[in-house]
């Protein structure tokens, strides 16, 4: 029980049990003053591209929708919300995005991402407000079906919670919003931004 090497591994196994209730105790601390709600105001603002896009070259060979044009959908829009009590002591980064969802008249549903934003933690105490006005969607929303005319469909908005220690948790931020599409295509062009490469990261402004 002198040996070094007896002491080495009491030495190790003992701060292993420290770190693992120390982080046993974060994760429940942060549990009970964690909050995961927070409100979103959201409006579309313009529709800057509803047409027939010719994305054949995405289908499949052998399909039955091979060789079918796409209906795309581009948009602005306005967002507003404050994360800042999404965060505490034991968490990282919230993954931010917005999705489009809505049904089509054979009652299938569909879910696209068209915006998401990575917002790390910093050490300067500020509030994390996300304020958008008159942004692009990041990625536009296509349907190999042409059902979008007329469409209702619903706008979610989630946060994925990375803790510095535990798992990751998703949270529906607030009820959706719902926006009907026109009932006609209202533009010929096509898409004047394309989606920028890589992980968009939230930036403060100056």
């Amino acid at each position: 029980m002198y040996s070094l090497s007896a002491r080495l591994n009491s030495i190790f196994f003992f701060t292993a049990f420290v770190l693992v209730a120390l982080s046993g105790l974060n994760i429940l601390t942060s549990k009970l003053n964690q909050v995961r709600e927070a409100k979103v105001d959201f409006k579309v603002t313009q529709i800057n591209a509803f047409n027939v896009a010719d994305l054949t070259r995405y289908d499949t060979p052998g399909t039955p929708r091979e060789g079918r044009l796409w209906e795309e959908v581009s948009f602005n829009f306005t967002l507003n919300t404050d994360l800042t009590p999404l965060f505490n002591w034991n968490v990282k980064q919230l993954f931010f995005y917005a999705t489009i969802t809505y049904k089509d008249n054979k009652g299938r549903k569909s879910e696209s991402t068209f915006f998401d934003l990575i917002v790390p933690r910093d050490q300067t105490n500020k509030p994390y407000i996300l304020n958008f006005a008159n942004e692009l969607d990041e990625y536009f929303l296509t349907d190999v079906y042409s059902t979008l005319r007329g469409q209702e469909v619903e706008f979610n908005f989630y946060v994925e919670i990375m803790p510095i220690v535990g798992y990751i948790e998703r949270t529906n931020l607030n009820a959706p919003v719902k926006y009907r599409l026109p009932d006609t295509y209202t533009s010929t062009r096509a898409r004047r931004k394309q989606p920028q490469q890589g992980p968009k990261y939230f930036k403060r402004p100056q």
